[in-house]
């Protein structure tokens, strides 16, 4: 019977496709297999890819009981990427929802602020007296609203 190259074991290949140099190193790496047992990543959906186990050549064959055993180990691991890709689809819909949320704040506070403070300004114009008040006041919003910017651009980068 011959042994694994010592350096296979904590080793993982993620290889895209038959083309993807990563085969070729995986092949060199493990060599010549035997024995090998195959079972599809199966949920009620879908097919999510596939298990294989295999023995050095000139191994024992794997039997009917194996099989079931990697059947059963191959239905675990699809859901397991099911759910997964379930977790990550929740994680995404999350950030949509936060930025979502944010551009309503933006919206809302910002441009309704920024939209007020012209006008008030547009109004002062025909009274120069009222105009440095207005300026004034018109500073103090603006400063508030560039406040909401950058909590809006800080809870982006979150």
């Amino acid at each position: 019977m011959s042994t694994l190259n010592p350096s296979v074991h904590d080793q993982v290949f993620l290889v895209r496709d038959s083309a993807d140099p990563l085969a070729a190193q995986l092949h060199d790496a493990l060599g010549a297999f035997g024995p090998a047992l195959v079972a599809p990543l199966v949920t009620d959906t879908s097919i999510e890819g596939v298990l294989v186990v295999a023995r050095p050549v000139g191994g024992r064959p794997f039997t009917q009981e194996a099989a079931a055993v990697g059947t059963a180990l191959a239905a675990e691991a699809a859901i397991t990427l099911v759910l997964d890709q379930a977790r990550d689809d929740r994680r995404y819909l999350a950030v949509i929802e936060d930025r979502e949320r944010i551009a309503r704040d933006l919206h809302d506070l910002v441009i309704q602020r920024l939209f007020a403070t012209g006008m008030g300004l547009q109004a002062s114009l025909g009274s120069p007296a009222r105009l440095s008040d207005k300026a004034i006041e018109a500073i103090t919003d603006l400063d508030e609203t560039i406040a909401v910017i950058r909590r809006a651009i800080f809870a982006l980068t979150r």
